[in-house]
């Protein structure tokens, strides 16, 4: 065989790895509505692959999600909290199956979060299981020895939830970095 065919079939093989990869990527970690997480990421101070990492965890950015508990759209919001931000904010829309008004007050909301506990996970924490129950876990020194930091999440899910956004937003970080 020729060093021609050789190399042709060489990057034939480079070409079919890396297309292949990036469609599972893709599937993998999604980043539709990338323009109006910017947008809203940037509104509200928040990096872009921490928002990729929430929608990507909470709905697989499936807009009309919908969880057995209740929580609509991208960004899984309760329709009662949806509510109260967008009483705050002054808007008259609240379809949450909208991308645009979903994303708005769930980067609001996360960064509302985010000011209250000052440490990322611990807001993290108050999105996935609510304010309520991180607020007896930080008063708690089974939980939490400074009452910011968590030291134990006692709900599997939100100790999942945490570990899998901290993947997802590494990957965020190095794939969509805008």
């Amino acid at each position: 065989m020729s060093i021609k065919k050789q190399i042709g079939i060489y990057i034939l093989g480079i070409i079919i790895v890396l297309s292949t990869t990036c469609f599972c990527i893709s599937k993998i970690l999604p980043c539709n509505y990338k323009n109006q997480i910017s947008y809203y990421s940037k509104l509200y101070n928040l990096p872009f692959s921490l928002v990729c990492a929430v929608i990507n965890t909470e709905s697989h950015f499936n807009k009309n999600a919908i969880s057995s508990a209740g929580a609509v759209g991208l960004m899984q919001l309760m329709p009662t909290t949806a509510e109260e931000l967008a009483k705050n904010l002054k808007l008259d829309s609240l379809d949450l199956y909208s991308p645009t008004t979903n994303l708005h007050l769930g980067c609001y909301y996360l960064k509302t979060l985010i000011d209250k506990y000052k440490v990322v996970n611990t807001a993290l924490c108050a999105y996935n299981a609510g304010p309520k129950n991180v607020d007896n876990w930080l008063n708690n020194p089974k939980f939490s020895t400074d009452q910011q930091n968590l030291i134990d999440i006692p709900f599997y899910e939100t100790k999942n939830y945490i570990r899998k956004i901290g993947i997802f937003r590494t990957f965020y970080t190095i794939i969509y970095n805008p």
